[in-house]
């Protein structure tokens, strides 16, 4: 597994928290999981298979979940070149966001992108913070946004 990936997962973990069962999530969605959002990403039918009998999912299979969704994003993100010249530690953030928003979600941070198109990370982190996404998602929003402008991992 990539670095990016590795620390991804982990920003991925603490900021959605581990929930067994299926819930909704504060945009209303049907969620399970690290955030499995199961309305855009619906179960497979061998994802089915992994469930407890009581329709529960494991920690471990809910990671497993977590880690294909962010390879989805990265797979994704590869073809933009500005993506590719971040360091790894930075490219986590924009995972994270990735599995978060989705990744045309992602992508209509315009401005941020053209300011990490730059090595401009001031501007970058003023532009993250300046969206719907940075109050919505609270404590999440500042984190990313520290570990975007330090470029290194809390804790």
């Amino acid at each position: 597994m990539s670095l990016q990936l590795d620390m991804a997962i982990k920003l991925v973990q603490e900021a959605e928290g581990f929930i067994p069962n299926k819930y909704l999530c504060p945009a209303g969605k049907v969620t399970q999981g690290y955030g499995r959002n199961l309305e855009v990403h619906p179960l497979s039918e061998e994802e089915l298979k992994e469930l407890n009998g009581d329709g529960t999912v494991s920690e471990t299979v809910a990671e497993k979940w977590a880690l294909h969704e962010l390879l989805d994003c990265e797979i994704k993100l590869m073809d933009n070149i500005i993506y590719k010249n971040q360091s790894p530690v930075r490219k986590a953030v924009l995972l994270d966001m990735c599995f978060n928003i989705g990744y045309t979600g992602l992508m209509k941070f315009k401005k941020m992108w053209f300011a990490l198109g730059n090595k401009d990370y001031p501007l970058a982190t003023r532009e993250m913070k300046d969206s719907s996404w940075y109050t919505q998602v609270g404590n999440r929003g500042k984190r990313n946004v520290e570990i975007m402008a330090s470029n290194q991992m809390k804790g």
